[in-house]
């Protein structure tokens, strides 16, 4: 975890963030994306293992797919 905080605040993108809730059927859903702007919303992952990428990835897919459908943005 710290390796990923260390990356994200040398190597990602600065955008402005939000927390916000959403509202979906029966549930709410918080979300805080690592930066949002007019046109999209920006997530920063991380990691040094190459096995552990390909179950990371789906799921961070999955996270900005969730922040570009709620945000309504790319």
């Amino acid at each position: 975890m710290l390796r990923g905080d260390f990356y994200e605040s040398t190597k990602s993108e600065k955008y402005p963030t939000i927390r916000w809730n959403f509202s979906w059927e029966n549930y709410v859903i918080l979300g805080i994306p690592d930066g949002i702007t007019d046109k999209f919303v920006y997530e920063f992952k991380s990691t040094k293992d190459r096995f552990l990428l390909n179950y990371i990835k789906p799921i961070a897919f999955t996270q900005a797919d969730f922040y570009g459908y709620f945000f309504q943005k790319k």
